[in-house]
């Protein structure tokens, strides 16, 4: 064999070798694809199916929250549902108070208890519930009031605007009837409203009234000497449950 031949077949028995000791290297720098890894979509959602994000799901909750149906509420027994009737004399002030009112309404309420719609709201306050200083003063007021014939001081809703303060606080504009002593006229009641998180719906207010407008006789002492004015204001305090 020739010089020329013992080289040639060296060099290729070294080049073998070199690339017999290339290749493991070359094998484990490549990255192996995972064949049970989904390809990824952009917006790094998996082809495999969609994953919602945070923000999506707090939207969902967020609409949830704020779906609302109309339900029925009736006036709670509790002792702070209340009612006070009052007005003026030239010699003092004058006050009654009553409790055991009765009423009912209708309202959309969400989920998160937001206050949206009031469909209906009414009330009656029995006129022998008045209370007063004395004795006298309860005779005096229920004669003025015709409670012998007419039994109650009634508010019927006709319709309402509401306007949100806050989180849980709205004023709102009840316009309806308001009989007192068998008269009817109509009125808006102004009252603030607050949502409580059991789902309590109270409506605080007061409105000036006149006796004259719903045929009220003044109350008088001393022979019709010293009379009540003629003004009086009607004060309420209302709580709502389911």
């Amino acid at each position: 064999m020739s010089n020329f031949s013992i080289l040639s077949s060296k060099a290729t028995t070294l080049m073998i070798a070199v690339a017999i000791t290339v290749l493991p290297v070359t094998i484990l720098a490549t990255p192996a694809v995972s064949q049970s890894q989904p390809a990824t979509e952009p917006g790094g959602q998996s082809g495999l199916g969609v994953h919602h994000s945070g923000t999506y799901m707090e939207g969902r909750v967020a609409k949830r929250n704020a779906e609302s149906e109309e339900a029925t509420y009736r006036l709670s027994p509790s002792k702070d549902v209340v009612m006070n009737l009052s007005g003026t004399t030239p010699v003092k002030d004058w006050s009654m108070c009553a409790r055991g009112l009765s009423g009912d309404a209708k309202m959309v309420v969400t989920r998160d208890n937001h206050l949206k719609g009031i469909h209906s709201l009414n009330f009656s306050l029995p006129v022998c519930n008045l209370k007063g200083e004395h004795k006298g003063m309860e005779d005096d007021a229920h004669a003025a009031l015709k409670a012998d014939r007419y039994h109650d001081i009634i508010f019927k809703l006709a319709s309402a605007t509401i306007e949100q303060k806050d989180d849980s606080r709205y004023e709102i504009a009840a316009h309806g009837t308001l009989t007192v002593a068998g008269v009817t006229r109509t009125v808006t009641l102004r009252m603030v409203s607050l949502v409580a998180q059991d789902g309590a719906i109270t409506f605080t207010g007061s409105e000036g009234l006149r006796m004259s407008d719903y045929d009220v006789e003044r109350p008088s002492v001393l022979f019709g000497a010293i009379k009540a004015d003629d003004k009086m204001t009607l004060t309420y305090n209302l709580i709502f449950t389911k």
